[in-house]
């Protein structure tokens, strides 16, 4: 990633000097949701993170994000500005009516790429990077219906792939690498690979802090493409062997009204499942430390944040055997990758393994120590201010 012979960002000063080098005086990001949005997930946090990062290394950083209702447009965060201000859709146009203050000499702007392209490409006048978690493709229709999900999938797998073929892009894993290129057609030299952190919050733990019943733990954004309701459904298959297992969904989000009604038909009044909404990250921390098993059936991920979270506190996961979940487990390692129609039987064989579950989230903890949101946000800012490759 780095050009030859220049040493790695490894600090503040580091980073600081590598920018001034590019000329690069401050960071423009673009993101379509703030952290703070009721809808925000892994993405944002992502973005938030690194902000923070270069905030504290003494870096100016303005976040471009949409309006969040209740929220003031302009705040500061963490040592950046966030400017929200546009609604989910006319924010992309909102955004170009004003680049010519946003583009000033001496920018560096970061482009989260989240479904719908900002475009960069076209506009940007200084260095750019395109962060890219995650192909959408069949998301689109479960978010957006046939028509605006046709709208944006093409735009997403004709428009977009033809401006960006010479951006500088950067995913968080190898199998999002590949999906890009197989899926989107986008050349491999474009793409370089920077892993996401974690928290060090999240550690510790322990057989010591485990329930001492089984406790199934799902953590995500009540939407569709993370497909809880195959995990409510699971865990009929799960009580068979384990009547006294319990799942334990954290988050919130359009679906939660009929994930609770689907719990009621599988379950009755059986305290089978629990919806505990948001919580703090004590208790989110908690919940991971306690849990024997974490599951995730999204149909898409860039990595899977909760689940290195999870791992971190030496918690294995079962996930869906798809890009992504990829990156963020090895199976048999560190948890198992599985189809989504047999989550079921895993969760229920992880159950019983207490030697396996044990050897799994061990691994799980010692494979994500080095993961640091500093390490992310200094290899971002790195490619940021590589020179433009001559073509």
């Amino acid at each position: 990633m780095r050009q030859h012979g220049t040493p790695p960002i490894t600090g503040p000063e580091s980073l600081r000097q590598r920018l001034s080098e590019a000329g690069i005086r401050r960071i423009l990001v673009l993101a379509w949701r703030d952290a703070e949005d009721d809808d925000a997930g892994g993405s944002e946090y992502h973005t938030s993170a690194m902000a923070r990062v270069w905030a504290e290394a003494g870096v100016e950083v303005l976040l471009r994000t949409s309006g969040v209702p209740g929220r003031p447009e302009h705040t500061v965060r963490d040592g950046y500005r966030v400017l929200r201000r546009g609604g989910r859709y006319s924010v992309f146009p909102g955004l170009l009516a004003e680049g010519a203050r946003l583009r000033r000499p001496g920018t560096g702007v970061v482009e989260v790429w989240n479904g719908v392209p900002w475009l960069s490409p076209l506009w940007a006048t200084g260095p750019s990077v395109t962060w890219f978690h995650h192909v959408h493709g069949q998301v689109w229709q479960q978010h957006f219906g046939p028509v605006l999900g046709r709208l944006g999938r093409l735009t997403e797998s004709r428009l977009a792939p033809v401006l960006y073929r010479r951006a500088r892009i950067c995913v968080p894993g190898n199998s999002t690498r590949d999906d890009l290129v197989r899926r989107l057609a986008l050349p491999p030299s474009s793409i370089s690979v920077v892993p996401p952190g974690v928290d060090r919050a999240f550690g510790g733990g322990g057989e010591s802090g485990r329930s001492t019943s089984p406790l199934v733990l799902v953590v995500a954004r009540m939407v569709r493409s993370k497909r809880i309701d195959l995990v409510v459904r699971a865990m009929r298959e799960v009580l068979r062997r384990h009547p006294s297992a319990r799942l334990c969904v954290i988050g919130d989000g359009p679906e939660r009204g009929d994930l609770e009604r689907l719990s009621g038909v599988c379950f009755g009044r059986r305290a089978a499942v629990t919806f505990l909404g948001r919580v703090e990250q004590a208790e989110l921390i908690r919940r991971y430390r306690s849990a024997w098993v974490l599951v995730s059936a999204s149909s898409a991920e860039g990595w899977g944040l909760t689940i290195s979270e999870a791992a971190a506190c030496g918690t294995p996961a079962v996930v869906t055997d798809i890009p992504g979940h990829r990156d963020a487990v090895t199976h048999g390692a560190t948890g198992l990758l599985v189809g989504a129609a047999h989550l079921g039987a895993a969760i229920s064989g992880l159950l019983d393994d207490h030697h396996q579950r044990r050897r799994l989230g061990e691994a799980a903890a010692r494979s994500v120590a080095n993961l640091r949101w500093e390490t992310t946000a200094w290899q971002t800012a790195d490619l940021l201010a590589r020179p433009v490759r001559q073509t």
